[in-house]
């Protein structure tokens, strides 16, 4: 990449976090059912131009567990082309070395920080996760976001893990407000490392109470300017400007994490074909919107402000 073509330097992370943190998802082709890479390419880019923050490539909206490791790759790439501005996260899994040759990766291909998905496997516990994320944190070329998203951590192991150095930002994705609360007020913690809202709009209001800002976001991939608007508001602290532009959202998010959010990567597809950018359908295990959630998908797309 040439000089202008660099992705924000380390020292401006912070600022990214707390901003809109887009995840992207990963588009297939209607036919074959292959990574549309043009695709992805083509929205990142209109993200980035639109003023998003930051993007996250391979997140949970990206289906990162239904792609091999080269259409991984593939992602990762594809998402780097398409950005100008925007900060760069990396999501990665698998093994420790899969993980960390990922982060590898992420970081020639110019991207900002990894964030090292929640293990999979059902019988890890607490101190094996916390072994797990500290070796990876000390031996990642790239900064590192945890991503809080089941319960298996606890507020020590949590705070503990915060303050790594090598971890610049926490995405804090659980409805436990009242153990994030008394975590943040635990010496050194809340400014030891950026916390990001990582239940996107529909928590904006109650984690911005806590102090907040950034949040991730699935909206933004299909109106930035809805999203960025929520985000202008939470920065500002103004309240009743911030229930008001999430008041046309929430029926979006409440359709995305309905029934353990099953459609949650579906909704945003499906949204993305209604204004013309087609994403193609979702892989097994995600589910794709029966007729009656798409119809109600087309009736709060429309009832959206048009312009913002």
């Amino acid at each position: 990449m040439t000089t202008t073509d660099q992705a924000p330097a380390a020292r401006e992370l912070p600022q990214l976090l707390s901003g809109v943190v887009a995840v992207l998802p990963t588009p297939f082709e209607r036919t074959g059912g292959e990574v549309d890479l043009e695709a992805l390419e083509r929205l990142t880019a209109v993200l980035d131009s639109a003023g998003v923050h930051t993007l996250t490539a391979l997140g949970n909206t990206g289906e990162v567990f239904q792609l091999n490791a080269e259409e991984r790759r593939a992602v990762l790439a594809a998402t780097a082309r398409g950005r100008t501005r925007a900060g760069l996260i990396a999501g990665v899994t698998g093994a420790l070395s899969e993980a960390l040759e990922s982060a590898s990766e992420a970081e020639r291909l110019g991207y900002d920080a990894v964030m090292l998905h929640d293990p999979p496997d059902p019988l890890a516990g607490e101190r094996g996760i916390v072994g797990l994320i500290t070796e990876f944190a000390d031996r990642s070329p790239l900064p590192v976001v945890l991503y809080v998203r089941t319960p298996r951590l606890g507020a020590d192991a949590l705070a503990e893990l915060a303050l790594h150095p090598q971890i610049v930002g926490v995405k804090y994705a659980r409805h436990d407000l009242h153990v994030l609360g008394t975590l943040l007020e635990r010496p050194g913690v809340r400014d030891a490392c950026t916390w990001t809202c990582g239940l996107a709009e529909s928590m904006v209001a109650p984690m911005r109470a806590l102090g907040l800002v950034g949040f991730t976001s699935g909206i933004a991939n299909v109106r930035p300017d809805l999203s960025l608007a929520v985000w202008r508001a939470s920065r500002a602290g103004d309240f009743d400007a911030l229930a008001a532009a999430l008041r046309p959202l929430l029926p979006f998010e409440l359709l995305r994490t309905r029934a353990g959010g099953r459609h949650n990567v579906a909704v945003v597809k499906a949204a993305l074909a209604l204004t013309g950018a087609d994403a193609g359908e979702v892989r097994a295990p995600c589910e794709p919107l029966d007729a009656r959630a798409a119809e109600a998908l087309a009736g709060i797309v429309r009832a959206w402000p048009a312009s913002v």
